[in-house]
């Protein structure tokens, strides 16, 4: 087959993008387990690679529009004119395809690395998937490069297909685990805050506002105690994929990350009218 198969939605995981959890923030409490990263300053770099994405994106939708014209053309008028200009723009979409991925994934493995919450092993685990999609991203942009013709698209057309299962496990591994990282952040630093009221509660003086201090710390405690269980089922889930991979496994512990949202939400809430009374 000449032309690219589906080419536009090859694409369509990236509409994940841009990586924006809209979490509730803890008060910035330090997170004192060993096991977990320290936050890298790579704030700049994201930055400059999201631009960088939005504009390559940009270019590869324009050379997707020039290729279905080319296409089109082609169709209608069979001609050798018609079919080297579609060949030309089949390649340069082809080529931009690849290069708009590779910055979604170098992007993506930024903030990975700049996620707190995540341990080390899951961390690099994950990484190396992005970096190996990475590498052989690069492969086959190097195959596109080389002069082609009407079979050997086909063949870089069909290889692609491979490819981008390959890439979106990758990517929905990742996205796993940044989700349960930030998650993961966020009850850390309610756990210390937690404990840091409760020795406020036994040292704060007057009877009345003592048990209405323990009774909201007991609330409290109650909310956050409930999380263990949703954690737990989103480990099991992460840790035993099914065979359909991660993208499955990050649909399916959708609602357990929310309903963790959630809960974190009311318990901060909780926290902060506990410091007002």
């Amino acid at each position: 087959m000449l032309f690219i198969k589906n080419l536009f939605l090859s694409l369509s995981f990236a509409s994940l993008f841009l990586f924006s959890f809209s979490l509730v923030q803890a008060q910035d409490v330090g997170v004192t387990d060993e096991i977990v990263y320290e936050k890298t300053s790579l704030s700049k770099d994201i930055r400059q690679l999201k631009l960088q994405y939005r504009g390559e994106l940009e270019e590869y939708r324009n050379l997707e529009n020039l290729y279905l014209i080319a296409k089109d053309q082609y169709y209608k008028l069979g001609t050798l004119a018609s079919l080297e200009d579609a060949v030309q723009k089949t390649k340069e979409t082809m080529n931009s395809r690849g290069k708009v991925l590779e910055t979604y994934l170098r992007l993506l493995r930024l903030n990975l690395l700049s996620q707190p919450g995540i341990e080390l092993p899951e961390k690099k685990i994950a990484e190396q998937s992005l970096l190996s999609a990475l590498q052989k991203l690069e492969q086959h942009r190097q195959e596109i490069k080389k002069p082609l013709d009407k079979p050997k698209i086909a063949e870089i057309s069909e290889d692609f297909e491979v490819l981008i299962d390959q890439i979106e496990e990758s990517v929905y591994q990742t996205l796993t685990v940044m989700a349960i990282g930030e998650l993961q952040t966020i009850h850390d630093k309610a756990i210390i805050l937690k404990h840091d009221m409760e020795v406020e509660i036994a040292t704060a003086g007057g009877a009345l506002k003592s048990t209405e201090r323990k009774r909201s710390f007991d609330e409290t405690d109650r909310v956050l105690n409930n999380l263990k269980p949703e954690f737990d089922a989103v480990e099991e889930k992460f840790t035993k994929p099914t065979i359909a991979g991660y993208k499955e496994v990050y649909r399916s512990i959708g609602n357990n990350l929310s309903l963790i949202h959630s809960t974190l939400s009311r318990a901060l809430t909780f926290l902060r009218e506990l410091l007002k009374i």
